[in-house]
Formats: C-alpha cells, structure tokens, sequence
C-alpha cells in the first residue's frame, strides 16, 4: 500500500482514498504546538496541571479505550490506527469532509451525535480529548462521525464541553439556527447530572468574552488568531447575546 506523508506540522495530508496517512511529529513542532496551546488554555482558566500530552503509543491506547467505551453509540467511530512508534502516526484513510469545513459551509452535520459523544466519555469517567471540529470527519452522506488525533486530554470535563460547543460556534456559517440547536441540547436533564452547571457556563462565557476583547483589541493577537475573522468575531457575539443560549447561561455578564 502507498503512503502519503506530510512532513510538516501536526495535521496531516492526503488526497487519495487509497492511502494510509502517515504524520510524523518533529519535536520542535510539537513543542511548539504544545506552547500555543496552553497559552490559550491559560486564558481561559484552566489548570495547567489537568492538561496531558500523549506520544503517539499514548494516544493509539486512549483512542483505544475511547472506541471501546464508546462502541455504544451508532454512526461514530474511531480513525484506525495501523502503526503508532515514537516518531510516526499511521492511520487508514477516511472518506469525508472535517466537521469544522462541514460547519463552515453548512452542512446539515450531525451536531446532536458530536456533542453527544463528549458527553458519553465524560459520564463514564474519561476525557474526550482534542476534540474541536478539525479531528473530527462527517461522512459524505452526513450521517456518520469519526474522531481522530487524540494529541492531548484537559483533565476538567466542563471545560471539554464548553470548548465543544465554542468552537461551534466559532465554525459555523449560520451561527443563529446553530445557536438554537445548542440550545435545545442544552435543555437536557440528565447532562447537569455530569457537568457543574456553574462551571460549564464560566468557561463557555469565558471562550466567548476572550474573543470580544481580541474583537475590542483588549487583548493581542497571536498566530493562532487571524485578523481577517474579525468580523466573524462580531457575529457570533452579537448572535450569541440575543439568542436563547445566553438565557440559559443566565444572561449576559456585562
């Protein structure tokens, strides 16, 4: 079987069906990566110390006890991991489009299963990892979710969950009718028997005001955050105050 590999980064690269995706992670990059990502966690509040890096050999034994104990669940699975060494990351190839691309273009996605899937783990005592909508891919028919690149868990449930439902928000091309549906989940009972309601609604508020002051140049940019979505950033604000969600959470803050 050919392989394709990318040599750069942490995503990965292909446009063959028939390829296995080989990703191979260079020190300097990860560690790079590693830094970008806990200055923003920091930002939002979270305790570094919850935060977990996996090698590859770590992350194909967690994608391991995700899949099983989230076998449970019909149209979601797992990226097949083939071969996971100190330097490489083989997986089989998955047809689909990524979920943030999906979101962004509107598809009809299967929100519902995505965000329910977080929720699964989390109810059985473990951490979904990575989860924004880039490593995850939605079939072409829309109907079917698989995860993959599990490359670090945040060991604070509430926070995964609020972050699931920002990032969302953040891909999204018609954030009011998508506002709405998170909303409806939202009204859930059994998922504040998981989540400390309280916490969940202070780091999803605080994901959303992190952004506004970026918007309001309160706070700098950095790589991660381009300039050119800045109006993006105040849409999904103005959607976010004037929608149901923000009444759920209990109101705006400012």
């Amino acid at each position: 079987m050919p392989l394709s590999t990318y040599e750069g980064g942490l995503n990965t690269l292909s446009t063959d069906k028939d390829l296995v995706i080989v990703r191979r992670k260079p020190s300097h990059v990860f560690n790079e990566s590693k830094d970008g990502i806990l200055y923003e966690f920091r930002i939002l509040g979270v305790d570094i110390d919850c935060v977990e890096f996996f090698s590859f050999e770590q992350q194909a034994t967690y994608t391991e006890t995700l899949e099983r104990e989230l076998s449970h669940l019909e149209n979601f699975n797992f990226q097949d991991i083939i071969l996971a060494t100190d330097e490489h990351l083989v997986r089989k190839w998955i047809n689909g489009i990524r979920l943030d691309e999906a979101l962004s273009q509107a598809y009809d996605v299967p929100l519902e299963l995505y965000l329910c899937s977080i929720f699964e783990a989390h109810k059985k005592g473990l951490f979904y990892g990575d989860g924004w909508p880039p490593n995850v891919i939605v079939s072409d028919d829309c109907k079917r979710l698989t995860r993959y690149d599990i490359d670090f868990i945040v060991k604070d449930k509430e926070f995964e969950f609020a972050q699931a439902f920002y990032h969302i928000l953040w891909f999204a091309r018609d954030i009011t009718p998508v506002i709405e549906e998170l909303s409806l989940f939202l009204k859930s009972e059994c998922l504040f028997h998981v989540y400390s309601s309280d916490s969940f609604k202070s780091y999803l508020k605080k994901h959303i005001s992190r952004f506004r002051d970026i918007l309001y140049d309160r706070l700098p940019f950095n790589d991660t955050i381009p300039r050119n979505k800045s109006e993006h950033y105040q849409l999904m604000y103005d959607a976010f105050r004037t929608s149901s969600l923000i009444h759920l959470l209990g109101g705006d803050d400012d």
